[in-house]
């Protein structure tokens, strides 16, 4: 079993929603300190559609920034004036809101679903997993390191990134 500490619980949660709630159409607006504030989940456009990866990343960067002014507005004024305001206002706690609400305004980041990707992954894994445990336990490495590519790439022998990482495990060409 995987030792769910309580410093990483907000994050294992999120991750977990990522992974198993949120389809490839939700983008999640969150907090990327502090994973336990989701500001809103965004429907996004079927990225198949001609023009929707265009418009769904304008609408992305248009509501993170229009969540970085709210927390930076809430911050200075130290008040809300709306429902919407009252809403952000009221997932900060303590003494210190206003001040990690300034902090927060620069952490606005969205994060798109993965339920598909990971469902396809669980999938396709089954036909590498056993051999690559072999391999592993052979080689004398945790067999554990098996499920990485479930987070990296759902097993997709074709996965590329933007950065160049390749493969099921995302590797650079200095890793």
């Amino acid at each position: 079993m995987f030792p769910l500490y309580p410093s990483i619980e907000n994050n294992f949660k999120f991750w977990e929603q990522i992974y198993s709630t949120y389809s490839l159409n939700d983008a999640v607006i969150h907090d990327s300190d502090d994973l336990s504030r989701i500001y809103e989940v965004v429907p996004m456009l079927d990225p198949t559609l001609p023009g929707a990866k265009t418009k769904n990343s304008k609408s992305l960067q248009d509501k993170r920034d229009n969540y970085s002014k709210l927390l930076h507005k809430i911050s200075i004024s130290q008040k809300a004036a709306t429902a919407e305001e009252e809403r952000i206002l009221a997932m900060f706690k303590g003494p210190k809101r206003f001040k990690d609400m300034a902090k927060a305004a620069k952490s606005v980041r969205s994060q798109t679903g993965q339920k598909e990707r990971f469902s396809k992954g669980v999938t396709r894994s089954g036909k590498y997993m056993k051999k690559m445990k072999e391999i592993f336990r052979f080689q004398g490495l945790p067999e554990d390191l098996a499920y990485l590519p479930h987070v990296e790439s759902s097993f997709n022998i074709k996965a590329y990134s933007k950065f160049g990482a390749a493969g099921i495990w995302q590797f650079t060409r200095s890793t």
